[in-house]
């Protein structure tokens, strides 16, 4: 935190509009900051899917939470543990 007020970091110029092909590219820094990646809920094509790859690629942790296999939301998670990509 920058002085109790949050803080901003960014590949892109202030007023760039939130496409969604932008996103991958967010995920790739947050990947690249963080321990560990927890992934709650997400399907099988999910951007937080796009997240654990990276950061499987960058030897962070990946866990997931299994779901229910009729559920689309939980697809992701079951495909991560089923390919024992999670570290848990």
């Amino acid at each position: 935190m920058v002085n109790g007020n949050g803080g901003l970091l960014t590949e892109f110029r202030h007023g760039e509009i939130p496409d969604k092909h932008n996103f991958p590219i967010r995920n790739r820094i947050v990947a690249g900051l963080s321990d560990a990646i927890i992934v709650i809920e997400t399907g099988s094509k999910g951007g937080s899917m796009i997240t654990a790859e990276l950061a499987n690629g960058y030897n962070r942790d990946v866990f997931a939470l299994p779901g229910k296999s009729t559920d689309v939301k939980s697809a992701g998670c079951n495909q991560l543990i089923k390919s024992n990509k999670p570290s848990c």
